[in-house]
């Protein structure tokens, strides 16, 4: 299933995004090798629990619910959720990009060298049906191929999928609402005087590294139509502040939690 996004053509992806990608690929390994020892401090934030949290924890419930036994970690950066699945006595497995970040989550985390692959999420090294669950926590906005990603998942594992980033914020919703009723490439004419991009826009920060503008809009729709149960955790900011609930509105979201299970 298509979603919105690739309806309207914009944030096509196809063959010629794939220069995008590998270039995008190398970025994050020299970025990763320059700052895999900052990693922790960066994306672990002990004033508050963050949406890679919340989804941990669900994640633990849910392959619980599931009766899941093998877990994959699509970017699983220094580890943290597969070092969580593993104290549960799940098999799981880690994969990401970087053989820096690995090698922290090896020598910091403990976790066996066996379960941590070097790969590209955008083409697993696994059969279909390899894994019961799958996640991938803060990755996405980090490629140029978001979907396939999503699609790669959806092949390897036969039960579930949570998946967590960026959700809308306001620009993001505001496009998905205009894109579902066919009003998006009118309305951005009337305030750009252009055509929407094609091209994703590239985000860079000195603490998250090479990024893209992404919402998790793009991959709803693959996944609803791969998984009959699905639900969305949503997290809004107000200054120091952070309300989450399943029953919140994407709309405006600013970061969003995904839990798929009941494979078509």
């Amino acid at each position: 299933m298509q979603s919105p996004y690739q309806r309207a053509g914009t944030f096509k992806e196809s063959s010629e995004d794939d220069a995008t990608h590998r270039e995008h690929l190398r970025r994050m390994t020299e970025f990763y090798e320059r700052t895999g020892g900052q990693y922790n401090k960066w994306h672990c934030n002990p004033s508050y629990e963050s949406s890679h949290d919340f989804a941990v924890s669900e994640l633990l419930r849910t392959m619980g619910e599931v009766q899941a036994k093998s877990l994959l970690d699509v970017g699983c950066g220094t580890g943290r959720a597969t070092r969580a699945a593993l104290d549960k006595g799940y098999e799981a497995t880690g994969l990401d990009i970087s053989s820096s970040l690995l090698d922290i989550a090896h020598r910091e985390l403990g976790i066996p060298r066996e379960r941590l692959i070097v790969g590209d999420a955008t083409r697993l090294p696994f059969p279909a049906d390899s894994f019961d669950f799958g996640c991938t926590l803060g990755t996405l906005h980090h490629s140029a191929q978001p979907v396939k990603i999503i699609s790669e998942l959806i092949r390897v594992c036969r039960r579930g999928i949570i998946v967590s980033d960026e959700a809308n914020h306001f620009g993001g919703g505001v496009k998905a609402l205009l894109l579902k009723v066919g009003l998006f490439k009118p309305v951005y004419w009337m305030l750009f005087r252009r055509p929407p991009r094609t091209q994703r826009r590239s985000v860079d920060s000195e603490d998250d590294g090479p990024a893209f503008a992404f919402s998790m809009e793009e991959v709803i729709p693959t996944l609803r139509g791969h998984f009959k149960r699905f639900r969305c955790l949503t997290f809004y900011r107000f200054g120091k502040w952070q309300i989450h609930a399943y029953r919140l509105p994407r709309l405006f979201a600013r970061q969003a939690v995904v839990v798929v299970t009941d494979k078509r």
